[in-house]
């Protein structure tokens, strides 16, 4: 794989990706062009993950009123994503596409402006389109956003004196980090209808590994991907953080259980600030979106 294909894609920082019309001999295709994909611009921050996983795209045929190929997988093979049976433009004819990431609807289906049932799994996000677009081959690039499906959650730790507490544990208590997503685009809407179904229960943050807190504000263990919360309050569905924590020269620890409020947003970033004192724990969230950069993008070629 190039190296400059492993640093630009990734899914926190903006990535740009083509449809690439990938000539082959004529004698074996007969001048045909494969659709796939290929990285042409990126600006990352350290922040950010490369991103070589598989998408997920479904075209259908404006011409002719047909789907074109179904649900296909498509995947990094030498800096180009191809789909796993390999697709070609049909002609002069329109496509629309429907793109995700990454390729996880075994247990679901997509169709012409939805996808169903999407199983999601813990500690992965979803990456969906904002709208369902058309191309043609000869009518260049036509971009197409990914949004992020989840919420991140993220918390940091400081202390009034170096030292003074070690957190064992950090739990958010119903909360949800995998389930079912249906994605809805009717009447091609730039902001498709989302619903998620999930069972809640305790999520713990992982790498918290009896963090001793420093004076200044610290990240306490790795992000949380949670499935947001949009409609409901979290003080309606009873959302609370239960943090186990010891003072210095103490051997008894101490649980504290913060009640939380307001939502759990898609594409947003939470960041709690824990702040430890010999008396309390305070609590502090900022809000802010969940992106490095400008979001990626996908166009068709």
């Amino acid at each position: 794989m190039p190296k400059f294909i492993q640093k630009y894609l990734a899914i926190a920082a903006a990535a740009i990706v083509v449809f690439t019309a990938c000539s082959k001999t004529e004698s074996q295709y007969l001048g045909e062009k494969e659709i796939g994909f290929r990285a042409i611009n990126s600006t990352l921050t350290k922040a950010t993950v490369p991103y070589t996983g598989d998408l997920g795209v479904y075209a259908w045929n404006q011409s002719t009123a047909k789907e074109t190929f179904p649900n296909t997988q498509f995947t990094l093979q030498n800096g180009i994503w191809r789909g796993v049976t390999p697709q070609y433009w049909p002609g002069g004819d329109a496509l629309r596409f429907t793109v995700y990431a990454p390729f996880n609807c075994s247990e679901g289906s997509v169709g012409n402006g939805k996808i169903t049932n999407a199983a999601v799994a813990a500690n992965v996000d979803f990456l969906y389109g904002s709208q369902v677009y058309e191309s043609t081959r000869s009518q260049g690039a036509i971009p197409v956003t990914l949004k992020h499906a989840k919420t991140l959650v993220k918390f940091n730790a400081s202390c009034e004196l170096a030292d003074l507490a070690t957190v064992e544990s950090i739990t958010l208590n119903n909360a949800a980090v995998s389930g079912g997503i249906k994605i809805d685009y009717s009447a091609l809407n730039p902001n498709p209808t989302i619903t998620w179904t999930k069972t809640a229960g305790k999520v713990g943050v992982e790498g918290i590994n009896s963090f001793s807190v420093p004076k200044e504000s610290t990240p306490a263990g790795k992000e949380l991907m949670i499935i947001p919360n949009d409609s409901n309050d979290l003080t309606t569905e009873k959302g609370t953080c239960t943090i186990v924590y010891k003072l210095k020269g103490q051997s008894r620890p101490i649980t504290v259980e913060k009640k939380m409020t307001g939502v759990w947003e898609k594409g947003k970033r939470y960041i709690y600030n824990l702040h430890f004192s010999p008396d309390e724990i305070s609590f502090k969230v900022e809000v802010e979106d969940w992106a490095d950069e400008p979001a990626e993008t996908i166009a068709a070629e």
